[in-house]
This record gives C-alpha cells, sequence and structure tokens, in this order.
C-alpha cells in the first residue's frame, strides 16, 4: 500500500468536499505526478489537477441536494414558474402536467397579488435518506395584498439520471408546496372589502369632498373649488401598474388633480382582505391572512368656504387665479382656478355637451393657473424696492430726474424702457410706487447690479421650490441667468424673463406684515401649529415698513394706481401690475395680464391678490382693483 503525506491528504479532503466527488481513487492516481514537487505547492497543484479531473472523469457535483434547491428557491422567488418545474421529480411530473403547473401557480399568486417571496432553507448538518427522500426543512414568507403568508415545511429531494455520467436531485411536489393544508383538489380564495376615503373638509369643517353611504364622491362646493379638491376618477391600467404593490386594485378610484391627487395617499383607503383555502366541497379550509379594510385620513383645509365662494364669483368668467391668505399664520383661505370645472361631472358622469364645452372653451377651464407661472409686471416692483433698499444701493428720497415716457442707454440699440405717464413731484420710492414707473425701477436694477440682485432675489426664495402642500410651479428670475443690462433692467420691474406663482407672489407680500420676514405658505390644517418663516430677514423691518407705507399710498392716493380699492373703514395697501406679453418690443398685438396684491395695512388680517389674463384694452390691472376689493368688503361686513 502506498504512503502519502499529510498535504496529500489534505489536497484529497479539500477537493471532496468542494467538489462533492466520490471517487476517491481519482485524486490518488494524480498525486505521483506531483511527488517531487515542494511542500508548500504540492497542495495547490493537487487542487488544481482534482478539479480538472472531476469534470473530464464525469464527477458528479450533488453529494446533497443544497445546490438543486438553491436553484429551485431562486425560481421561485423570481416567479419562473417553469424552471421550478424542470427541478421536479419524474413521479411529480406524471401527476401534473407543465402547463397545469404553471398556470396555477400564476392564478394563485396574481390572484392574491404576491408582491415578496422570502424563503430561509435550514439545511442540515448531515443529510439523511428515508424512503429513497432526503429532506430540507424551510421556512416561507409570501407577502400578499392581505399581509403576510408564513409558513414552515420541508422539501424532500431523491436522486435522478439525467444522462449517463450525471445524477441530480429533484423535488418531489404535491399542492401542499403551495401552501402547507393545500390539497390537490382545493383553491385560493380571496374576498376583498373597501374602506371609505377621507373626507376634505374645509377650516370649519364644512365638506369639500365626501363619500356617501355606497361610497361614491361628493362635492359640495362644487365648482367654486373645482381646482382645488380635484376629483378622483376610476384607476387606469398605467397607474396601477406604476403603484404595483401599494395595495390598489383594479376597481379602485384615484385623486387625478388638486388636493384629491395631492394627497391621495393620506385620503386613499386601505383595501382589505382575507385569503383562505377552499376545499372541495367549497367550505372554508383554513384562513392563509387577513387584514381589516381602513378609511381614508380626514383632513381639514386652512379654506374657508364663504371666502373661496366669494373669489370664484368674482373671477368666474375669467381666465384667472385668486389667492387669499392670512399674512401672519400664512394660512391660505381661498384658492381659485377660473375658468372651472364642477369636479362631480367626473363622478356622476359628464355629458358630451359638458365635455365638449370645457375642451372648447378657449379660457382652458382645465388649467390649474394658481399652481402656473406668470409674468408678474409691476407686483414685483415691491420685491426690487427691498433688494435695492436692503443693498443700499437705493436711496429712497433720491430723485432719479426722470422725464418722458421712455428711457435707454445709449449702447441698448432699439430697447427701451417704458412707462404709462409722467408726474409731479420729484422721480422718488414712494412716487415710483404710487405711479408704478418701470423707468425708475429699470435704474434701480442698474444701480443694484446683476450679482446683487440676483442674490436679493433668491433671499426670497425666487428660483427654489416652495414650500406647499400642493405642486407649484416654480418661480424664476430668468431661464439661464440674467446676460444683459437690458434684461437687468425690465426684470426689475416684473417683466424679462420673471414669472411668479401666484400663491407665492401672495406669500411674498408678507413681510411687509412680519418685520421683514416672509411667512410660509399653509393649507393643511394642523390643530395648534404655530405660524412658520419660510424666508427670514429678506430685508429689515425698517425697510418693510418703509415700503408698507408707500404700499398704503398707492391705495389712498387720489393718483395712486390702486386707488379704486380705497376703503372708509380698511386702511389697505397695494400693488397693481400689468404684464406685458409681446414676442418683440414693436409687437401691436401682445397679450396683457392685470395684477393686484393687498392687505390689510394695520391689522394684517387678510391678503388678497387676483391675475387675470387678457386685459389689454380692458382696463388693464385697473380691471383687477374692484375685485380685490370687493374681497375685502364680505370678509369685512
Amino acid at each position: 500500500m502506498k504512503s502519502y503525506g499529510s498535504s496529500d491528504f489534505q489536497a484529497i479532503r479539500i477537493g471532496y468536499y468542494f467538489l462533492g466527488c466520490p471517487k476517491y481513487s481519482i485524486y490518488t492516481k494524480v498525486i505521483k505526478l506531483v511527488r517531487r514537487i515542494g511542500m508548500g505547492k504540492r497542495i495547490l497543484y493537487l487542487l488544481m489537477i482534482v478539479i480538472v479531473l472531476s469534470f473530464t472523469q464525469g464527477c458528479g457535483k450533488n453529494t446533497n441536494p443544497k445546490g438543486d434547491f438553491q436553484t429551485y428557491i431562486k425560481n421561485w422567488v423570481n416567479k419562473d414558474f417553469q424552471q421550478m418545474y424542470s427541478i421536479l421529480d419524474s413521479e411529480s411530473k406524471k401527476k401534473v402536467e407543465e402547463t397545469a403547473f404553471v398556470d396555477r401557480y400564476k392564478k394563485i399568486y396574481e390572484g392574491i397579488d404576491v408582491t415578496k417571496i422570502d424563503i430561509q432553507p435550514k439545511y442540515p448538518k448531515e443529510y439523511k435518506e428515508e424512503n429513497g427522500y432526503v429532506s430540507i426543512p424551510f421556512e416561507a414568507k409570501i407577502m400578499t395584498v392581505a399581509g403576510e403568508i408564513k409558513f414552515d415545511h420541508t422539501a424532500k429531494f431523491k436522486k435522478e439520471n439525467i444522462s449517463k455520467d450525471k445524477e441530480v436531485w429533484r423535488i418531489k411536489w404535491d399542492s401542499s408546496m403551495i401552501f402547507p393544508d393545500m390539497a390537490d383538489g382545493d383553491k385560493i380564495r380571496i374576498i376583498e372589502t373597501s374602506g371609505y376615503r377621507g373626507a376634505i373638509y374645509d377650516r370649519n369643517e364644512k365638506p369639500l369632498a365626501i363619500s356617501d353611504q355606497q361610497g361614491k364622491r361628493q362635492y359640495p362646493n362644487g365648482i367654486s373649488s373645482g381646482h382645488l379638491t380635484g376629483y378622483v376618477r376610476p384607476i387606469t391600467k398605467e397607474e396601477l401598474d406604476a403603484r404595483k404593490g401599494k395595495g390598489y386594485k383594479e376597481t379602485d378610484w384615484i385623486g387625478k388633480s388638486g388636493v384629491e391627487k395631492d394627497f391621495e395617499e393620506q385620503l386613499r383607503p386601505k383595501n382589505g382582505a382575507e385569503i383562505y383555502i377552499e376545499d372541495s366541497k367549497k367550505g372554508k379550509k383554513k384562513v392563509l391572512a387577513h387584514k381589516e379594510a381602513k378609511d381614508g385620513e380626514n383632513i381639514k383645509l386652512t379654506v374657508d368656504s364663504a371666502i373661496q365662494t366669494a373669489l370664484y364669483n368674482q373671477i368666474q368668467s375669467e381666465a384667472a387665479a385668486g389667492v387669499v391668505m392670512n399674512p401672519k399664520t400664512g394660512e391660505i383661505l381661498g384658492l381659485v382656478s377660473a375658468p372651472s370645472y364642477n369636479p362631480q361631472d367626473f363622478v356622476s358622469g359628464m355629458s358630451d355637451d359638458v365635455w365638449n364645452g370645457l375642451n372648447n372653451n378657449p379660457n382652458k377651464p382645465f388649467t390649474n393657473r394658481f399652481t402656473s407661472a406668470y409674468a408678474p409686471g409691476s407686483t414685483f416692483k415691491t420685491i426690487s424696492a427691498a433688494i435695492g433698499l436692503d443693498t443700499n444701493k437705493l436711496n429712497p428720497n433720491e430723485d432719479k430726474q426722470i422725464s418722458g415716457l421712455t428711457w435707454q442707454k445709449p449702447n441698448w440699440g432699439k430697447h427701451f424702457v417704458k412707462r404709462v405717464h409722467e408726474y409731479g413731484g420729484g422721480s422718488n420710492l414712494r412716487n415710483a410706487l404710487v405711479y408704478s414707473d418701470n423707468i425708475y425701477f429699470a435704474k434701480v436694477g442698474l444701480e443694484v447690479g446683476t450679482d446683487l440682485f440676483t442674490q436679493g432675489a433668491m433671499k426670497f426664495g425666487i428660483g427654489e421650490k416652495m414650500p406647499f402642500d400642493m405642486s407649484l410651479k416654480t418661480s424664476q428670475l430668468s431661464n439661464k441667468g440674467i446676460t444683459s443690462e437690458a434684461q437687468l433692467a425690465d426684470s426689475a420691474y416684473g417683466q424679462a424673463e420673471v414669472l411668479m406663482n401666484p400663491i407665492q407672489m401672495v406669500t411674498e407680500y408678507t413681510f411687509m406684515s412680519n418685520d421683514g420676514n416672509v411667512i410660509k405658505p399653509k393649507l393643511l390644517l394642523k390643530e395648534g401649529a404655530s405660524p412658520e418663516i419660510w424666508k427670514k430677514s429678506v430685508c429689515s423691518k425698517e425697510n418693510a415698513d418703509l415700503i408698507k407705507q408707500y404700499l398704503g399710498e398707492v391705495v389712498s392716493d387720489d393718483h395712486g394706481t390702486a386707488h379704486g380699492a380705497a376703503m372708509p373703514n380698511v386702511a389697505l395697501a397695494g400693488k397693481t401690475g400689468t404684464a406685458e406679453l409681446k414676442l418683440t418690443q414693436d409687437d401691436e398685438n401682445g397679450q396683457e395680464i392685470g395684477w393686484f396684491i393687498a392687505f390689510d395695512k394695520d391689522n394684517a388680517k387678510l391678503s388678497v391678490g387676483i391675475m387675470i389674463e387678457n386685459v389689454k384694452g380692458r382696463g388693464g390691472s385697473g380691471m383687477v382693483v374692484p375685485k380685490v376689493k370687493s374681497i375685502f368688503e364680505q370678509f369685512y361686513k
């Protein structure tokens, strides 16, 4: 008998362990070839040769079913039922055809919406064969629409020859491998239950959107809150696919716009379900998982239904947006886009006449204008004034000696700045705001300079996403930066590429009611919540108070552009703005947007902003002033 060194046997043991090859003689045949190699390298060489011989000499690797079970588990987790079937033993395949096997798994797993499968085998230290089978216990966790189904089971394997020199392990399968209590004639059933969608209330708990006893959505405020509440519709296949694994089903309704969409996660009910095994006699054999349905969360908005309706009535015939806010708390009291639609029509069924009327309306009723962004015109001068004062580039008392209705710098070519009319008393900040002088603010922008003006706008949050409970178009100072003096000049009075969202525009004006701080706007009412500052110290308190004083004179002065809003018992402050929409400066066909933003100067209880499109030839921003005034009158009445 030949004798071998310890390193020889170590190589044999390593090869046997990793390769699972029972042909011990193969290894001994090669030892003579490497007897003369140094001891340090002998193990490496032996192992390399053993690996080659194990494949070339027909040595099988499967001394136990671990590898084949891992393959089966991988296919199971991936829901590759065809590959799972390929690992069944021959006896199991005689009892169930591949098509039936695959279809059964697919039908069951799709029916109970299996989203995750976790299989944890418990491999034994020694594999013992009983009645020709080797057993491997395992734990299964299957996540379904009704929650997790967890069970323990045992997989049984036996060896089968698939070729002359190759043996594999194949699993014994029956219906219990789907779920342990399941027999061949049993079926999986699911009973689904639905909760009610959460209600939307105004600040006084008046319903804006509720579900009736049959779950049908109702919108009591109707058309006046159409864009605010939005509406629900049956979920589409695309939406269902995008929300796979989140508990939605084909019969669900989903928020399509407005609060219904932006608060979908809170409002949607969580569907309930019970999954059970049904026996051949249609009896409930065993409950596998059960989840109770839950109603959606009710939410309360800061909106006041009476103010909401009053605001809508002022602009219902226009292409417009209206915002009413408490400037001290940031609470939105009214939020309207016009023209609007009745969200009830999307639930109850919309006639062809109504649908065609909405689609063919040139004012585009489906456009939500309070989430969009527009050129702010002269309402932006308030921000420019704050930037100029706080950078010490603007002396409010200096007379800029402006004359005439147009002005330009020598190197501007055909570009010029135009104002509406001349006035006496000097071209100072007070008069420039009262008379809305574009030339004055163009000069302010140039004196501040591009860098400081851009930095000042950033302090107001212009160019960044404003924190709000609904998705809004982000306001901007420019598309890709201010690139010329002319653009800087035009930007300072709210033209060029400046775009402002109506909610943000009204929000920015709150710095005059909060000592130079911009309040954070709120739409979701939370009991006991304190006001929050969004932008701190956009300018000093002294400068904020000075601008507020001058905006008060925009209303109180007989020549002020907003004098039409003057009220006998309420001191309003505000600013009008008429933005021109032109392709070129010579364009005579361009339209105009009219703005007016006002707030009660002394009590700071209410801020109102209205933006109306297409005001050219209809009085410009002047037509907006009485509409804003009307909201104050109704509020204080």
